[in-house]
């Protein structure tokens, strides 16, 4: 892939794909996009990348998810703009070894998997995963009071970000509302925000995993990061700590996880 973008000698052509992330298109956006991209642009605006198969021929620009199957049929492809949290799906040959650019969004989105995360974690600690397994027929007095006196309170717990992106932030913003302390880590040196004071370094990465009794990992898939949290990992939280998984799938070693 390319760092810069030639000079076109021609209108740009902008396909964009919508999203999770960009569900819709605004008449003021497209007009923004068109007078961004120059003089006698053409944009064509589609619900999915499917959708934009018949329009890529011609497309210099992408914006939105371009699987490599959307990217075969764009032949004069010079630049796409992810509209995602991460680019590794981006990460095929065709698309490395090419000269076209990718640029990302990292920052701007994540409040979609913190909102899932969330709901995951009340699931857990509100035992609403409890209660729906039970179902109607097991809502006896008994199990009322088992889920009651097992019920975790948030407020004061200790949240533990790994990865303080997009998604880590839009965390960070949940915790304090519902009360937590937050700590947050990160591989680069990022600005603190979202009631997260300071930003430290992946060197504090075995006390942080100690001492929160929430954890969740935001963090890029790289090869870095490809089964970081393995058995060690796992065995060096408190018992009684729960992991919240907000990325790809591959940063868990299942196997340690299960052991």
């Amino acid at each position: 892939m390319t760092t810069t973008l030639p000079i076109p000698n021609k209108p740009l052509n902008v396909l964009v794909t919508k999203t999770l992330t960009l569900p819709d298109v605004s008449e003021e956006e497209a007009l923004m996009i068109k007078e961004a991209a120059g003089p006698d642009a053409v944009l064509n605006i589609v619900d999915s990348p499917k959708a934009g198969v018949p329009f890529a021929a011609e497309a210099d620009v992408i914006l939105g998810i371009t699987p490599k199957w959307l990217f075969d049929e764009a032949p004069n492809l010079k630049w796409v703009h992810a509209t995602a949290s991460g680019v590794d799906m981006f990460m095929y040959d065709e698309f490395v070894e090419s000269d076209v650019l990718l640029t990302g969004e990292k920052g701007l989105v994540g409040g979609h998997l913190a909102d899932t995360a969330f709901g995951l974690l009340l699931a857990l600690t509100r035992r609403i995963k409890t209660a729906i397994e039970l179902g109607s027929d097991g809502w006896s007095q008994e199990n009322r009071e088992m889920m009651r006196f097992s019920e975790i309170e948030l407020e004061g717990l200790t949240m533990g970000i790994v990865g303080f992106g997009g998604t880590g932030r839009h965390l960070a913003r949940r915790a304090i509302a519902f009360g937590m302390k937050v700590r947050a880590i990160d591989a680069f040196p990022v600005t603190p925000s979202d009631g997260v004071t300071e930003v430290e370094g992946m060197s504090a990465l075995p006390d942080l995993i100690a001492s929160s009794d929430v954890l969740a990992v935001g963090l890029p898939l790289t090869e870095e990061t490809k089964g970081m949290c393995n058995y060690a990992f796992f065995e060096a939280m408190k018992p009684s700590a729960i992991f919240l998984n907000v990325t790809r799938g591959e940063i868990i070693d299942g196997f340690g996880l299960e052991k």
